[in-house]
């Protein structure tokens, strides 16, 4: 498992109970998968 999905792990639940309405939270998530996707395409 790559680290940012670790990390995406670990945030989710806290996160969930968390308002929505946090868009810093919302960039969090969005820059994490954004580097995920780019492990996943600099690997292949």
């Amino acid at each position: 498992m790559r680290v940012a999905t670790k990390i995406v792990c670990a945030i989710k639940p806290s996160i969930e109970r968390a308002s929505f309405g946090d868009s810093r939270l919302e960039l969090i998530i969005a820059e994490t998968n954004n580097i995920a996707k780019r492990d996943e395409i600099w690997k292949s």
